[in-house]
């Protein structure tokens, strides 16, 4: 794997396993550039707040690598599904404050991507269509949540499809960062969208990941239940 790539794995495990968005202070570049000095701002976007977001030269913070860091960068050599889900889950990340919607994108793509891994959909023998996309989608929840909370989280489906296919926002970037909090003479949608749904399938989508990096996904998925429904769509061919 080249530097550049190495480097990009690497802020995305971070970011997991700290649950916020590391980034690139300094591209990587030949050592004959002379010596690296953290800049001010990261290289990629001065927007980004991650944990290393804010400090300054001469200032650094010191953290212990988890045990299975190894392990996951060769489950990540071999298994292309879970490397692009993790890649998808970073840029979830990264868009989470500033663009919640298409976080939401991001998050419930590696729903799906894992539940793809462990599950391919049925086609129907009348229209060609691919079906269950919803319950596979339901059935890779369950591995991290209980019956109840996927019933419940897979009702985002419904948010991510109109912004994936036609741009609809339900977050808070309407208001442009302005501070929303809940009211309970007035309840504020965006809020409930982004630490009802988005920020629980956020942690959904987490949880999948860190089982799939430890080895721990099982090796088929069971799927069962009603057939699609609360907005989850049925695939075409």
């Amino acid at each position: 794997m080249e530097a550049g790539a190495a480097l990009g794995r690497l802020c995305q495990l971070l970011s997991l396993a700290w649950d916020r968005g590391w980034v690139v202070r300094d591209s990587v570049r030949p050592t004959e550039w002379g010596p690296i000095v953290v800049p001010q701002q990261p290289a990629r976007d001065s927007g980004h707040q991650g944990l290393a977001a804010g400090v300054t030269s001469g200032l650094k913070t010191d953290v212990q690598i988890p045990d299975w860091f190894d392990s996951a960068w060769s489950i990540l050599d071999q298994d292309v599904k879970i490397a692009n889900a993790l890649a998808g889950y970073y840029e979830g990340l990264l868009m989470l404050d500033e663009h919640p919607s298409f976080a939401l994108v991001a998050f419930v793509g590696v729903v799906e991507a894992i539940g793809a891994k462990l599950s391919r959909l049925d086609r129907c023998e009348a229209c060609g269509t691919m079906i269950g996309a919803g319950k596979r989608f339901r059935a890779a929840l369950r591995l991290v949540r209980d019956e109840t909370e996927s019933a419940a989280l897979a009702k985002a489906y419904g948010p991510r499809s109109k912004t994936a296919h036609e741009g609809r926002l339900y977050g808070t970037e309407a208001v442009l960062g302005t501070f929303l909090t809940p009211g309970m003479m007035s309840p504020q949608p965006q809020f409930e969208f982004v630490w009802g749904q988005v920020y629980r399938v956020k942690k959904a989508a987490c949880d999948l990941l860190l089982q799939g990096l430890q080895g721990k996904l099982p090796v088929t998925l069971e799927v069962h239940g009603k057939a699609d429904e609360d907005g989850v769509e049925a695939l075409q061919p």
